[in-house]
């Protein structure tokens, strides 16, 4: 694990977490890693580095930001599988992260930007690109740590987001 300086970490408040949208994102993104694992071993296997290149680079992301940043989302991970087991429908949860997450959420943001592209060209996948609700709930979750460690910005919850970006979608009324 990297070091981080642990006096400098910045707290991230992620108000009202819909768990049912929550799961069905990560539903879809462990989904979406599995197969690029298997896809990053099959152009191993046959030389073929252009297939390899966005599933290789989003899964050495993954791979370093769980290096990194674990310890620090671990006790937030375990207040939010509590809500998900006490059958709450939403949570708030507080993290307190190193200002540095704020760069790696940018560059998780890019490349599964880049892995829906990916997904839509058809090749190599059964996985589709991700559906609009964890598209957006994607984009929500990570920019809420760039706005308030970078931006200084309040928090903004779940429903206030998709009120103000996606008021017209017809998963934004479930």
């Amino acid at each position: 694990m990297t070091a981080h300086d642990t006096t400098d970490l910045r707290t991230v408040l992620l108000s009202r977490i819909p768990l049912a949208v929550q799961m069905r994102s990560t539903e879809h993104f462990d989904e979406l890693m599995r197969e690029f694992a298997l896809i990053t071993i099959d152009a191993d296997r046959d030389g073929d580095t252009r297939s390899r290149h966005v599933p290789a680079q989003l899964l050495d992301l993954v791979q370093d930001l769980n290096r990194q940043y674990s310890a620090f989302t671990a006790d937030v991970t375990a207040e939010r599988d509590a809500a998900i087991a006490r059958g709450d429908s939403q949570v708030d949860l507080t993290y307190r992260v190193p200002p540095t997450v704020v760069q790696a959420t940018r560059r998780l943001e890019q490349l599964l930007e880049e892995a829906d592209d990916y997904c839509r060209s058809g090749q190599h996948l059964i996985t589709l690109e991700t559906p609009p609700e964890s598209r957006a709930f994607r984009h929500w979750f990570l920019s809420e740590f760039v706005a308030q460690i970078e931006d200084g910005r309040d928090p903004v919850a779940w429903p206030d987001y998709v009120a103000q970006h996606h008021p017209d979608e017809e998963w934004a009324s479930r």
